[in-house]
């Protein structure tokens, strides 16, 4: 989740995410952050955007970022159709579980606190969207799912395994399929706490010395 100074204006959800490989292309788990920003009464600081890409705010702010980054909120990913041009149905499903909704009402409420901070005193730091109004949890929540969005790293369609759930042998060789690995993110049973891209690196270097190693 993140968080911005004074005025708290959009949250991106950034909690990892997993969903079942039991139908169409498997489990998923991505990450989502939510945003809120902060209006400060000064030249000085660093403006915010409501979404990444997003044009700044036109005044100066800041983001707090909170992130999930053990979510425990499942979702899908299921191939359409035959035709492999065509986009697979991807639902995130965040914050479905509990513990993810509970874990997001905290952060915001974490995010004013740290906000309240006597150093920050001097630049009368004001809450924009969810904004100070909303107090209660359901407020909160319902705040944080409004502003909240996605910080990308899925992983999990194609998860590793022996059991009927994974997609592909801990040697990456789909089940059920000759001569065909999946070596990407997809195949993480558990999203790592942290950027996907070095772990994908060392699963890629993993994955070339097990075929090096494999009969012809």
């Amino acid at each position: 989740m993140e968080l911005c100074n004074g005025n708290v204006s959009g949250w991106p959800a950034a909690g990892f995410l997993e969903a079942s490989p039991a139908r169409g292309i498997g489990s998923q788990r991505g990450v989502a952050t939510i945003n809120m920003y902060v209006r400060r009464n000064t030249d000085s600081w660093i403006g915010a955007t409501d979404r990444l890409g997003d044009p700044l705010h036109p005044f100066p702010a800041i983001t707090v970022s909170v992130c999930n980054l053990r979510p425990d909120s499942i979702g899908s990913c299921h191939i359409t159709a035959t035709d492999s041009t065509l986009q697979p149905d991807i639902r995130l499903n965040y914050p479905s579980a509990e513990s993810d909704r509970v874990v997001a009402v905290k952060s915001v409420r974490q995010a004013r606190r740290i906000m309240t901070a006597k150093a920050l005193v001097p630049y009368a730091p004001e809450e924009i969207p969810p904004s100070p109004e909303h107090q209660s949890d359901a407020e909160v929540l319902e705040q944080a799912g409004n502003i909240a969005t996605t910080i990308f790293h899925p992983v999990g369609t194609c998860r590793m395994g022996d059991d009927p759930m994974a997609v592909v042998w801990p040697d990456l060789r789909v089940h059920g399929l000759d001569r065909l690995r999946v070596v990407d993110a997809s195949v993480m049973p558990k999203i790592v706490s942290g950027n996907t891209a070095s772990p994908v690196v060392m699963i890629a270097e993993k994955a070339a010395e097990m075929i090096r190693r494999a009969p012809a």
